[in-house]
């Protein structure tokens, strides 16, 4: 959804029903936009860079994490 519509478009709403879970849910984890942000970079894109950093720079890893 991030890629499709952006995140500052994106709305709690439409990605919880994507995810098929509760506005309520995405509200109790991620209070807030940033809170979510946050836990994608620290879940998803760190290890990734981590994983490349002697190959890649974090530039690119984070381009090509974001652009799938």
């Amino acid at each position: 959804m991030i890629r499709s519509v952006g995140f500052d478009r994106m709305s709690f709403r439409a990605l919880a029903k994507e995810l098929g879970i509760s506005y309520g849910t995405v509200q109790n984890h991620f209070p807030t936009k940033d809170a979510l942000w946050r836990a994608l970079v620290d879940e998803l894109l760190l290890p990734e860079i981590t994983n490349r950093q002697s190959r890649e720079s974090p530039q690119r890893c984070f381009h090509e994490w974001l652009m799938g």
